[in-house]
């Protein structure tokens, strides 16, 4: 048996002890000797529980925030932080979370806003993530450090869920997802809409004319579901250049199923888009030069992620050699892949190349001009052919993981093998 309710039911923070408690325990978790040594925290700890409204998820954040120095000053310090002045209600709990959020590195903070341009309760994959935020360019080593950037990309996914701004949902599919509370996507979206856009085209929140002329980074979510709103959408998409200052975007996100008029309206919106450094279309099933009609002349592109499942009219780009600066090319829902450009070598900062069929690396011409690149899943020595020398796998230091090798047998030159 089922009881239905017609009416909202509010959801009342955690009582005040037990929250204290639950504070406590994050703070210091199983540690009692750490909770004895530090006694004279309690006081100041319970007064910024107080200020937390009962909600598990702010004590998540500030608990973790004053994990990291357990010493009065900072304690006090955030106490008496003038963010908590901004609560608009009694069961506001922004102040607290953008207070957790201003205590972060400005890497972190900046790998977190880029979070707002994917949609709410959007799973994120780990590799995912990471190669999004190389593409995005955030990720640097400190001083003195020599670490690849995957591992760093990895180390500050991990401090992000270590203070509460992502959380874990454990595998999908084989692969480790994480997701953003509600609130702290809202968060990620107000500490990044200077620079960040994100467009549901079903309902969108701002009108044209409100669109800042600061955006540089731009997502759009397709969600139509009848005639009346698509057609609407178009009207939204056709007057949005009135603000929008796109010849200056980095990022475009495309997420959603497509419809053809919708693409023929970003083909005319974005024809002037020359700068973009990422673009990220979750859900494709239209030819990349349909909708970017000047693709072949985003010259500074350094991600590009075609996803979706395509029909066999849709053309995977064939002039991909152009772009010098790409870093990741995630090409890995395209079940086959038969064109691939002769001179691909060209893409001498390639990372990643994320295919499906590990046959496609194997077709690689000179892949060893390709020295950043991480993973080979396959190199297949040629005899006949130029380019494809067991010695191309000599200046590959850097590649990570498993890489087969076959028709060894085609090795000419014995030293070949010394590579």
């Amino acid at each position: 048996m089922v009881q239905k309710n017609d009416h909202s039911i509010y959801l009342q923070g955690i009582e005040n002890k037990e929250f204290e408690e639950f504070f406590l325990e994050i703070i210091f978790g199983d540690d009692d000797q750490s909770r004895k040594e530090h006694r004279f925290l309690l006081e100041t700890g319970f007064k910024i529980a107080g200020r937390l409204k009962g909600s598990p998820l702010a004590a998540k954040t500030v608990g973790r925030l004053l994990k990291t120095h357990l010493d009065l000053v900072h304690w006090t310090r955030i106490l008496e932080s003038k963010e908590w002045e901004h609560s608009n209600g009694k069961n506001d709990i922004m102040p607290a979370l953008k207070l957790s959020f201003d205590y972060l590195s400005s890497q972190l903070q900046q790998c977190f806003s880029y979070c707002a341009l994917f949609p709410q309760d959007y799973k994120f994959k780990k590799e995912e993530l990471i190669n999004f935020w190389i593409g995005q360019e955030v990720l640097q080593a400190s001083h003195g450090e020599n670490k690849r950037v995957e591992d760093i990309g990895l180390s500050h996914l991990t401090m992000l869920v270590n203070y509460g701004f992502l959380e874990n949902k454990g595998e999908n599919n084989g692969r480790t997802c994480y997701i953003i509370h509600d609130l702290l996507h809202e968060l990620a979206r107000k500490v990044s809409s200077l620079e960040c856009l994100s467009i549901d085209i079903s309902q969108p929140e701002v009108s044209p004319s409100e669109v800042l002329s600061s955006i540089i980074h731009l997502s759009i979510n397709i969600s139509v579901e009848d005639r009346q709103t698509l057609k609407k959408s178009v009207e939204y998409f056709n007057t949005l250049d009135t603000k929008l200052k796109v010849e200056k975007l980095r990022t475009l996100m495309i997420f959603g199923e497509d419809h053809g008029c919708l693409v023929k309206a970003f083909g005319d919106l974005f024809r002037e888009a020359k700068g973009l450094r990422v673009i990220f279309l979750s859900s494709a099933s239209y030819n990349v030069e349909d909708l970017l009609h000047n693709f072949y002349r985003l010259v500074h592109l350094r991600y590009l992620r075609i996803g979706g499942s395509f029909p066999n009219q849709t053309r995977f780009p064939n002039k991909l050699s152009i772009f010098y600066h790409m870093i990741i090319l995630d090409a890995k829902h395209y079940a086959l892949i038969d064109d691939l450009p002769k001179d691909m070598s060209n893409l001498v900062k390639l990372r990643h190349f994320l295919v499906q069929d590990d046959v496609i690396h194997s077709s690689i011409v000179e892949v060893g001009k390709l020295k950043s690149l991480q993973e080979l899943r396959r190199f297949v020595v040629k005899r006949e052919c130029k380019g494809f020398e067991l010695r191309q796998i000599g200046y590959l230091e850097e590649l990570c993981g498993s890489l087969r090798i076959d028709s060894l047998e085609n090795v000419q030159v014995p030293k070949e093998a010394d590579c």
